[in-house]
């Protein structure tokens, strides 16, 4: 089995006896994908320093939608300069709002996600990627809750997935 990940946890992975670990700098092509790696963050102040770095991963194929896999992170600059870099059609962000008992959340709050699928497309931008699909979940909310309380025009494959 091929592992892909960040460069720091490549020897912690090896360790634990995954064989082909393949860390991922900048970008990495795996037959007919490219993987390539993004930066997040883990929180804000001491929480974020002291946790382990945040990536994400934006995998792309010929005559595919483009993927971008958030990671565990909050919606940073860092999101959003991926989110203008490579234009994914589809969007998986992790979220819950994970946190510790002191602190800001370690990953995406709902409104963190709601502003991720808000983010306007960047300039330039062609048609098929100025609509993006942004998984989301809250515990105890509805399709028709997340609709009403946002500009979301439709919702397919409700509870978790809004498009915007």
């Amino acid at each position: 089995m091929v592992v892909l990940c960040q460069p720091p946890d490549a020897t912690a992975l090896r360790d634990r006896g995954f064989v082909d670990v393949r860390p991922v700098e900048e970008a990495l092509d795996w037959g007919a994908l490219r993987v390539t790696r993004t930066n997040g963050r883990h929180g804000t102040g001491e929480i974020a320093q002291r946790m382990a770095p945040a990536s994400g991963f934006v995998i792309t194929t010929p005559d595919e939608p483009t993927l971008y896999l958030a990671g565990d992170t909050i919606w940073c600059d860092e999101v959003r300069e991926a989110v203008d870099r490579h234009h994914p059609d589809i969007v998986v962000a992790n979220a819950g709002g994970a946190r510790f008992l002191e602190g800001d959340p370690i990953t995406m709050t709902a409104d963190d996600v709601v502003a991720l699928a808000r983010h306007p497309p960047a300039p330039g931008s062609s048609p098929s990627t100025s609509r993006r699909s942004t998984t989301a979940w809250r515990p105890g909310q509805t399709c028709a809750h997340a609709l009403n309380t946002s500009s979301f025009k439709s919702a397919s494959a409700c509870p978790m997935t809004v498009t915007q």
